[in-house]
């Protein structure tokens, strides 16, 4: 398993293309795991940032403009 640092390094070098594609395979992971197990709390943590991050950007986005 790649380190935090170069996967970072790894996410900086992408296009912003292949940065969507990467995302939505990561969520199309969890929602499968989220699917299958039980009690789902890494994934059910995992949407909750996401949701956070998204409104975060979102925000920021609409207090530029």
């Amino acid at each position: 398993m790649s380190k935090a640092n170069d996967l970072w390094e790894e996410l900086g070098e992408l296009s912003d293309e292949d940065a969507g594609h990467v995302l939505m395979r990561l969520f199309t992971a969890y929602e499968q795991e989220h699917e299958l197990e039980q009690n789902p709390t890494g994934c059910t943590d995992f949407f909750k940032k996401l949701s956070s991050a998204i409104n975060q950007t979102t925000n920021c986005n609409l207090n530029r403009r």
